[in-house]
């Protein structure tokens, strides 16, 4: 939802990594995604979580569409102006896709902001004031990993249901607790940024979806086993009032649906890397030496980037040790460029025997890749500081 970064401004000196890529390639590309709807096109496949289930291996991807093509529409409008179609959830009507024709100035490009102008928000549909669109529209699908093959559902997982999550479904994060994995996902609606959770059935489908947290939250996940009897949360609040540093924030809960007690544990460095913003990117994995989270970090030349940090098993309150550099940042071509460039964000993390992790991200809101590192590389370049 933020403002995109349309070109790239590292390609001359591209930040080292740790990181191995699994294929000099994108694991999965907007071309290989069957639109869920024949009136749509699919521009960009991104930030994937990983589970496995019945000795199968999953990933959950969040998937952006918008209109197939103006092309049609083109005669009709009036010189000097672009023509511009826009999805829209109907929401009395659950996964039904509507599509509008607007004209707007050529000087707004979609891929740098997808909140429309105000001139464009005052279409009306019907009788209602549709009062904010956005460009596209995004929804979560489930992918089957296997020896040969990435299997795509054809139809989505999770797709605007409600008003809360009218422009979109994104974000996702796994997580298994009491062995049942558990998705936690960002919906983006009128009233803001808000974090739902719903449980995965063995058949693959989805319970009902629960708002545990109101807005303005994105990027929330929990931890996979109670700490001292409570469920432990870790968030992104999007508050510009009273939170000056925008950083992650751990909340607890006796039963996951009264979430508080919240406490900052992770927050910018001014003038590194990750300077500007912070937030949690993969599941916690429980490790010899306490909680490892990977994060993203993001600079003042609004690159993504991510860094490990190491928090206390018994207390993960505690900040133990943090990545003085990142430990996966864009370096490829197709992490480099597309529709937001210099972006790598992580949503899933594989435990691949006892020594390798295996990191899946989001390359330029565009492309889905897959990496790997040895675990005492990772925990090598952890300094120890307090915060």
């Amino acid at each position: 939802m933020s403002t995109k970064k349309l070109n790239s401004t590292i390609s001359g000196h591209p930040t080292p990594d740790v990181f191995r890529r699994v294929s000099e390639r994108p694991l999965l590309s907007p071309n290989q995604i069957m639109p869920s709807d024949g009136k749509l096109s699919v521009i960009g496949v991104l930030n994937p979580t990983f589970f496995s289930a019945n000795d199968r291996r999953y990933l959950i991807i969040r998937v952006d569409e918008r209109p197939a093509s103006t092309e049609p529409f083109r005669r009709k409008m009036r010189p000097g102006k672009e023509p511009l179609l826009v999805a829209y959830a109907d929401l009395e009507y659950a996964g039904k896709v509507e599509v509008i024709e607007t004209q707007i100035a050529d000087c707004f490009l979609q891929d740098k902001d997808p909140i429309l102008p105000q001139t464009v928000r005052e279409y009306r549909l019907g009788l209602r004031q549709q009062e904010l669109l956005l460009s596209y529209i995004s929804q979560l699908r489930l992918v089957e990993l296997t020896a040969t093959d990435v299997k795509v559902a054809q139809c989505p997982l999770v797709c605007p249901f409600d008003v809360f999550t009218q422009f979109g479904c994104e974000d996702p994060r796994v997580t298994i607790l009491d062995g049942k994995p558990h998705l936690v996902f960002s919906a983006i609606g009128p009233y803001g940024s808000t974090s739902w959770i719903a449980t995965i059935s063995a058949d693959n489908t989805l319970g009902q979806a629960k708002m545990i947290l109101g807005p303005d939250h994105k990027h929330s996940t929990i931890f996979p086993a109670k700490i001292a009897d409570q469920y432990c949360l870790l968030t992104r609040p999007l508050s510009r009032t009273y939170l000056r540093s925008s950083g992650i924030w751990l909340m607890r809960s006796p039963d996951m649906v009264y979430w508080g007690t919240p406490f900052p544990i992770l927050l910018p460095r001014p003038g590194m890397w990750d300077g500007v913003r912070v937030g949690p990117s993969t599941t916690p994995v429980l490790t010899r030496e306490g909680w490892l989270l990977f994060y993203y970090g993001v600079d003042h030349e609004d690159t993504y980037r991510v860094g490990v940090a190491l928090f206390s098993r018994e207390n993960p309150q505690n900040l133990i040790a943090r990545s003085r550099q990142p430990v996966l940042a864009p370096t490829l071509e197709w992490e480099r460029v597309g529709r937001r460039a210099d972006t790598v964000f992580p949503c899933g993390v594989e435990v691949i025997g006892t020594e390798t992790l295996r990191l899946y991200y989001g390359a330029a809101d565009t492309h889905i890749g897959s990496a790997d590192v040895d675990l005492a590389s990772l925990l090598g370049m952890l300094d120890e500081q307090t915060r």
